[in-house]
């Protein structure tokens, strides 16, 4: 908990009370452009404090402050969907940092070089989407760093979205259900065993997010990706010469 608390009570909101960045200011934006650059800065520094009242067990003051200012409903609610899907990415890095580490350590350069073979339609998409990512250097020194890291592309692709810039289905009510899919898909609790049937249904809709939202991928995609990566390797641990491939990956990441 301490550390949750470091990372979303502290770091956290004093990011987002910074996001955008300044330097937009600089581009030679309109009047209507500059107006949503503000507009987005007022609402992560709404975000950045509650976020600090949650975990400080202030919350109930917060939201009567927020009242008595005269902040729609709607946009209240929002801010804790928001709250919760940062706690849900939050964990889900916690636990799946040293499996992005471990790809790019042992297997992004090799996929990258079997990806140049373009004969098949499923290895031009895979290299549309993966190239890129596939070519980045693994720079982050703990889930803390690639957390913050996912947060700033998270901020920059919302602000591209409202400049029409970018061409994604932008939504808190879909990042939440997506993130919450993903984390019982490959990190289940006692409580949330899942059928086959289930199973599919919960990876499909990550994957059609995923689909429709990037044509490249970023570090959250990367997160989803390599996840299921090694969930296939554990699932056809066996090459076909017979050799075993992932097992000895997944026991001493477990360890």
């Amino acid at each position: 908990m301490a550390r949750t608390q470091d990372v979303i009570v502290k770091k956290l909101p004093e990011l987002l009370q910074n996001l955008p960045d300044q330097g937009f200011l600089q581009l030679d934006l309109t009047e209507e452009q500059k107006e949503c650059f503000e507009k987005m800065r007022e609402s992560n520094f709404l975000l950045s404090q509650a976020l600090e009242a949650k975990f400080t067990g202030q919350d109930g003051i917060f939201e009567q402050v927020l009242e008595n200012q005269g902040i729609d409903p709607l946009k209240r609610e929002a801010i804790r969907k928001i709250i919760k899907e940062y706690e849900i990415l939050w964990e889900i890095i916690q636990l799946a940092e040293p499996y992005l580490k471990k790809f790019y350590s042992e297997t992004a350069a090799l996929l990258y070089q079997e990806l140049q073979d373009q004969s098949s339609s499923l290895n031009r998409f895979r290299y549309r989407i993966l190239s890129k990512m596939l070519k980045e250097k693994y720079k982050f020194l703990s889930p803390e760093d690639l957390f913050i890291a996912i947060v700033k592309e998270e901020q920059y692709r919302i602000f591209m979205d409202s400049l029409g810039l970018n061409n994604t289905e932008f939504s808190v009510n879909k990042i939440r259900e997506i993130l919450t899919s993903f984390k019982i898909c490959i990190f289940p609790g006692k409580n949330e065993i899942l059928s086959p049937y289930k199973y599919k249904a919960r990876v499909d809709k990550v994957v059609d997010y995923v689909k429709i939202n990037q044509l490249n991928y970023g570090w959250k995609e990367m997160i989803f990706f390599v996840c299921f990566h090694y969930l296939e390797c554990l699932q056809n641990p066996y090459s076909s010469d017979g050799d075993a491939i992932c097992n000895s990956d997944f026991e001493e990441l477990s360890d």
